[in-house]
């Protein structure tokens, strides 16, 4: 089978694309970098594999190291007692107080069972990760790292 942009059709796909140039100064994180290469090299492994091309120029290239992201800044107290104040009587009070509280993750409190909680010891042990994977649900992980 050849691939579409050797159809007759291929030009008018080709055509309905349209590319526009950001207007942003700002260069891209390392994180958006890494995104763009994974995508990047997993087609051009496919491009490999139906033989498009004839090896994958991208096999050799480093990703950016992922520590340059923007830097985190802790919440004042000010703040902290904004959003608190603006959740009080809401279903989500509770769950806001815990995550100010400790610094927990999303995915790291809905990781949480009762079997980690250790309520005569006032502590929480932190083991798993919870997220949503498309088509499959809630996938709980454990930890990547032991300091996570």
């Amino acid at each position: 089978m050849s691939p579409f942009w050797n159809e007759p059709t291929g030009n008018a796909c080709r055509s309905s694309f349209r590319v526009e140039k950001s207007t942003s100064s700002k260069p891209l994180s390392s994180s958006t970098v890494h995104q763009h290469l994974i995508v990047l090299s997993e087609a051009l492994d496919e491009a490999e594999h139906l033989q498009l091309v004839s090896r994958n120029p991208l096999s050799r290239v480093k990703s950016p190291v992922q520590g340059d992201q923007m830097e985190r800044r802790a919440l004042t107290d000010d703040e902290i007692r904004k959003i608190l104040a603006a959740a009080q009587d809401t279903p989500l009070a509770p769950l806001l107080r815990f995550a100010l509280a400790t610094g927990l993750r999303i995915g790291e409190m809905l990781g949480l069972t009762w079997t980690d909680v250790g309520f005569s010891a006032g502590t929480v042990l932190i083991q798993r990760n919870a997220r949503f994977e498309p088509g499959v649900g809630v996938v709980m992980d454990q930890l990547k790292t032991k300091n996570a």
